[in-house]
């Protein structure tokens, strides 16, 4: 009963954890992983809901391998959302080969690698994302800064500091014309002070002077038509594109540094949805399908992909109620084992010896040979126990009539008895039980019982 009860109460104290920690306040979690099945703020179920319901010709989340996308008939635009570029040569050729044969690509990453560097001339830099600035942006603490989207339908919005996680700075060709530009002025009057120190995407730091050093590196490596389209200094005011738009074979390739617009927070901003419905026109053409990251990291790593599949207990401890709830149990659990894992005290019974029943045995017998009277089978019992300790001791068969005399002489010698007599019993015996055809009377049985008795009393 003891038992029950201490296991309803840890149930109940579970309950009631759950209960509490899910009524509390939620805390977010402010991680760029991009996640299909996940509400948190820089995840995608609210944005692939919205996309899955206002694009034209169907959106589907593509969490399977990029050749079997391929497989897929007609042509298809293709959404690739992720904070870093990180997969090999190989990848991107399957989606450079969407691109050959007519489809549309948008990649929506915040930093490139070498081959599209090498090949697109593609490149991003200073990534200041940070969700401390976007708080106080909220507040009213900080200036937004303004973003202007130049491709079909202008548009001009308001969008609040540390939600850029970088923006393409310098790294396009002729090939690629911008779409959409940032007034970075807030950023630019940082860079501008003497002191101002910032870390390069290596891990070193340069000062200001270092900063336009490096900035005038690019410069050169671009061709000139493109240094109006990057920068333009007028009135202390810099202006970044953030988005560009090139003809790749027979398909178009968009490119977008805004990672965090493409994200349950950026689908609910009404500033930043306006964005997303110019960056996501561009894709309505064909079906579009918007790849896992998880396939960029598998190919990256060479792995199966097992650790990029969260098990059962990565879920609970990524849920604070759950993980709360989960910490409650195994702490009771450790009680439990703690109280109960003491020496009981238990009564040790009182075993009692067993009780001598032979003689109420022999009694039983004794009453229910009385009650039948049938005294003949009485001696013929005790004669045949008789006779056969007679041949187990003295290998004698007193069946054996013809030796009877000898018998008798032999057991007079062993057992010191007059000889006669014991020859008589024995002829008793033969004749008695050989011709009696009914019974012997109770005197006749005890006299013979008794003899046999002194007979085997001295064998």
């Amino acid at each position: 009963m003891r038992k029950n009860l201490l296991a309803v109460a840890l149930l109940v104290g579970v309950m009631v954890v759950v209960y509490l920690w899910m009524m509390a306040n939620r805390t977010f979690t402010w991680q760029r992983n991009y996640l299909h099945q996940s509400d948190e703020p820089y995840d995608c179920q609210i944005f692939d809901s919205l996309a899955s319901a206002t694009m034209p010709n169907g959106y589907t989340f593509w969490n399977q391998s990029l050749d079997s996308l391929m497989h897929v008939p007609g042509r298809k635009s293709l959404l690739i959302i992720n904070n870093s570029w990180r997969s090999d040569e190989k990848l991107w050729q399957r989606v450079d080969s969407c691109l050959r044969r007519g489809d549309k690509v948008l990649v929506v990453l915040d930093d490139y690698n070498t081959y599209l560097r090498e090949k697109y001339h593609l490149s991003t830099s200073f990534d200041y994302s940070s969700v401390s600035k976007l708080a106080k942006a909220l507040k009213g603490h900080l200036v937004p800064d303004t973003l202007d989207w130049v491709g079909q339908a202008p548009l001009s919005v308001n969008v609040s500091q540390g939600l850029f996680s970088g923006w393409i700075s310098l790294g396009f060709d002729s090939r690629f014309k911008p779409t959409a530009y940032l007034r970075a002025d807030t950023l630019w009057k940082q860079l501008a002070l003497a002191q101002q120190v910032v870390r390069s995407e290596f891990g070193g730091v340069y000062a200001r002077d270092s900063v336009i050093q490096q900035k005038h590196e690019w410069f050169n490596y671009l061709s000139d038509d493109n240094h109006d389209l990057i920068l333009a200094e007028s009135k202390g005011q810099l202006r970044m594109p953030i988005s560009v738009a090139g003809h790749i074979g027979k398909g178009w390739l968009y490119v977008s540094s805004t990672p965090l617009f493409f994200t349950n927070y950026g689908a609910l901003d009404p500033h930043v949805s306006k964005f997303l419905n110019r960056q996501m026109a561009q894709l309505a053409d064909y079906p579009t399908y918007r790849v896992d990251s998880k396939l960029f990291e598998k190919s990256y790593t060479g792995d199966s992909g097992d650790d990029f599949t969260k098990s059962p207990l990565s879920y609970m401890l990524s849920r604070p109620p759950l993980r709360g709830a989960l910490y409650t149990l195994l702490a009771a659990i450790v009680l439990f084992m703690v109280f109960t894992a003491r020496r009981r005290q238990r009564v040790v019974p009182v075993h009692e010896p067993p009780v001598n029943r032979n003689l109420e045995f022999v009694r039983l017998l004794g009453t229910i040979y009385h009650r039948r009277h049938d005294n003949i089978d009485l001696l013929r019992k005790k004669y045949t126990y008789f006779k056969d300790e007679v041949r187990r001791r003295m290998m004698i068969d007193l069946d054996d009539e013809r030796g009877e005399e000898q018998n008798a002489r032999l057991l007079a010698q062993r057992t010191g008895l007059d000889e006669n007599e014991v020859a008589t019993l024995l002829q008793h015996l033969h004749q008695t039980l050989a011709t009696a055809a009914g019974d012997i009377s109770s005197h006749d049985l005890i006299s013979y019982i008794d003899q046999i008795e002194n007979i085997s009393k001295h064998l």
